[in-house]
């Protein structure tokens, strides 16, 4: 058995994240794309579920992240896996703020393929925010 070192594992996931182009944002929307590559696909050759669950994570924070002085801290995260995306594949990452209070966020997605539409997953998050102390 092969186990990965946090480092390669953290490359891993730093590696996706890097693909997530930020095409629109608003105050409370923003859309995201990715394109699908040999390193994200599972033994199926589509697009593995962690993959997935880490490109929604990543856009659902960074839609209510800010360039403010909070940390965000994920307090729920669900997903449903709805189609398969396959190499190649454009993917359009749709992100709806909810509610953004002062301690919590609510953050719905969508992941859609970008050339028929076609539903890939959906995800909710609820999200703590924290004040980063300046000391």
């Amino acid at each position: 058995m092969v186990v990965s070192s946090s480092t390669n594992s953290n490359r891993r996931f730093v590696n996706i994240t890097e693909k997530c182009n930020l095409i629109e944002k608003t105050s409370n929307y923003s859309i995201y794309e990715f394109e699908v590559t040999e390193e994200n696909l599972n033994l199926n050759k589509t697009l593995h579920g962690g993959c997935t669950s880490t490109i929604l994570e990543f856009c659902m924070k960074n839609a209510v992240a800010n360039e403010s002085e909070r940390k965000v801290i994920t307090v729920d995260f669900c997903i449903s896996f709805l189609n398969a995306a396959k190499l190649g594949d454009i993917l359009e990452i749709k992100i709806f703020i909810l509610k953004e209070g002062r301690t919590l966020g609510f953050v719905n997605a969508e992941i859609y393929r970008k050339s028929d539409k076609k539903i890939i997953a959906i995800g909710k998050e609820t999200i703590a925010f924290s004040v980063v102390s300046k000391l």
